[in-house]
């Protein structure tokens, strides 16, 4: 322990910021091995994206270079603690928040000027507005010269937007060159916001939807009718405690916590997880965004409502694989707030919210389900769930009122429903690096 304190006071001594520096350019540079004269950007913390970079590396006229996470990590450990307990303020406009991010701010152009001169680096893309670790960093790169692009991955409900622009605007956040939405929601929301007036916003859609838009529009043009096997596929998309209410409190609820849509989640799984247990023709997928204590907790809810240690045989909890894929293959699906329900929507099989326990209790004026009501069908109590299921699975035929609700709502909460082309991106990221 005390090595460590040690560790962080003299990581703080301009030697060894410099000395830093040049580590940086030197493993940046043995994973990337090669300078050319290509417009060279910085992404920024590489593992928060979900596949637009490979797609944006097809571009022969950029070339996308990554500041690996461990040694960001490695970097910040001088303000460990500071950012640790910065949680309430950081982002607050106060004298507090400014003596830290200056401290920072200036720490990182010591340890970044070596490799944007090297690189001669144009650009940076980041992956939210709001990511604390992004925020020092890029607007030191700014001050270097960089030009600042986020993709911003998160989408929001019609009726998240207000609420969105209150609990955000007046946020201190280093403000993009570029942003790109990929729905109508989050697009009106940041076109709105004050911390954003002078950023270039365009709605471009989603980069990782595009494959499977064209395999939806080639479905739909092809009008071919699936044939009817007995073995069914049902993928319920999973959700946490705190699913669509960010703004409901500060501190916000967690994850998985002492408050939230705990009975939501309770009777939600063990009603889906029996119905595939009383019918062996059905294929159960959970699928949940990471494993850890979300599977656990998905299991030891099981045990006490069925006193069965292992899940059917039929059922798999995941964290993996191909949501498109799952969705091609589902005969239907199951979810709460999520843009996977309007993924599911495109294609012509029933789609069931879940609307019941908290829902309609505790949380019912702050969540409006009206435009969801428009497009997929609505379970009203848990104890609904298996006479719907086998009501949805026996017969349903969609019209072209419902069709024309889905995508509308697909485009509202998820993306533009066309391809994106990764060219459409990188033209509008050079025209600001020109």
């Amino acid at each position: 322990m005390r090595f460590f304190i040690f560790f962080k006071k003299v990581l703080r001594y301009n030697f060894i910021i410099k000395l830093n520096s040049y580590l940086v350019l030197l493993i940046i540079f043995l994973l990337n091995k090669k300078k050319n004269s290509k417009n060279y950007g910085l992404i920024l913390s590489p593992g928060r994206f979900r596949g637009e970079i490979p797609i944006l590396k097809k571009d022969e006229k950029l070339e996308l270079i990554s500041f690996p996470d461990r040694l960001l990590n490695y970097l910040l450990i001088p303000f460990e603690h500071e950012l640790i307990n910065s949680n309430k303020y950081y982002f607050k406009n106060s004298k507090k928040t400014n003596l830290l991010r200056e401290k920072i701010v200036e720490y990182f152009l010591i340890l970044l000027r070596p490799l944007f001169k090297f690189y001669n680096i144009k650009f940076m893309i980041g992956a939210s507005c709001y990511y604390k670790r992004d925020n020092d960093i890029s607007l030191a790169g700014k001050i270097l010269g960089a030009k600042y692009v986020v993709f911003m991955r998160e989408n929001m409900a019609p009726f998240e937007i207000n609420d969105h622009i209150k609990y955000y605007d007046g946020r201190k956040i280093t403000k993009p060159d570029l942003i790109f939405t990929q729905c109508i929601s989050t697009c009106k929301a940041y076109s709105r916001m004050n911390i954003f007036h002078g950023a270039r916003i365009i709605n471009i859609g989603s980069l990782r939807m595009s494959k499977f838009i064209k395999k939806i529009k080639k479905l739909r043009k092809s009008k071919k009718i699936l044939k009817k096997t007995k073995i069914k596929n049902i993928v319920f998309f999973s959700f946490t405690y705190n699913s669509s209410l960010t703004f409901y409190k500060d501190p916000p609820i967690k994850p998985f916590g002492n408050e939230g849509l705990i009975n939501l989640f309770k009777n939600s799984h063990n009603r889906i997880i029996e119905y595939a247990k009383k019918n062996k023709n059905i294929n159960l997928i959970i699928k949940t965004k990471w494993s850890n204590n979300w599977h656990d907790l998905i299991s030891k809810n099981w045990l006490k409502y069925s006193n069965n240690i292992e899940l059917p045989k039929n059922v798999k909890i995941t964290e993996e694989g191909n949501v498109h894929q799952m969705i091609m293959k589902a005969d239907l699906v199951i979810s709460f707030f999520s843009t996977t329900m309007c993924e599911a929507g495109l294609r012509d099989i029933p789609v069931i919210f879940l609307n019941f326990d908290e829902i309609k209790k505790k949380y019912k004026r702050l969540l409006d389900i009206n435009w969801i009501k428009k497009s997929y069908f609505i379970c009203e109590k848990f104890q609904n769930l298996e006479n719907d299921i086998n009501k949805y699975l026996s017969y349903f035929k969609i019209n072209k009122i419902l069709r024309k609700n889905r995508d509308k709502s697909f485009e509202e909460y998820a993306s533009i429903f066309k391809e994106v082309k990764y060219k459409d991106v990188t033209y509008k990221i050079r025209e600001i690096i020109v």
